[in-house]
């Protein structure tokens, strides 16, 4: 078991969510200028938002599952409710079988935690959104 306290930063909430339409849109679509001539001021009020409603955002990973602890309370998952965990390049995106999303960047986390997160996860891990 291991936890890592995460202070998100624009510039990696902008480009995750970047790569998520890419994913819903297409690459073509959301990489047009007027694309994010709209979308990034919208994602910055939002960031803004969840900055001020979630502050920093500490997670504990272990065997059984993970826990995010905020501002806004707690949410505890086991793996069996987790649908799946996307290995991006800079961050694993914990996906909820009911609703919710986590994104736990890279950044914050050790190789060893890394390769714990990729075990605890495994049938879950896909590069797919």
């Amino acid at each position: 078991m291991y936890s890592i306290t995460v202070h998100y930063k624009l510039t990696e909430y902008c480009s995750l969510l970047l790569k998520v339409c890419e994913a819903e849109v297409g690459s073509k679509t959301a990489n047009k200028w007027y694309f994010k001539l709209l979308a990034y001021p919208i994602w910055g009020a939002i960031y803004l938002f969840k900055l001020f409603k979630e502050g920093k955002c500490q997670f504990v990973f272990s065997k059984v599952g993970v826990a995010r602890k905020s501002n806004s309370g707690i949410s505890k998952l086991q793996w069996s409710e987790v649908a799946k965990v996307v290995n991006m390049e800079h961050f694993y995106l914990l996906v909820g079988n009911e609703n919710g999303v986590a994104p736990v960047p890279k950044r914050c986390l050790s190789s060893n935690q890394q390769a714990l997160l990729e075990t605890w996860a495994m049938a879950k891990l896909t590069s797919e959104l």
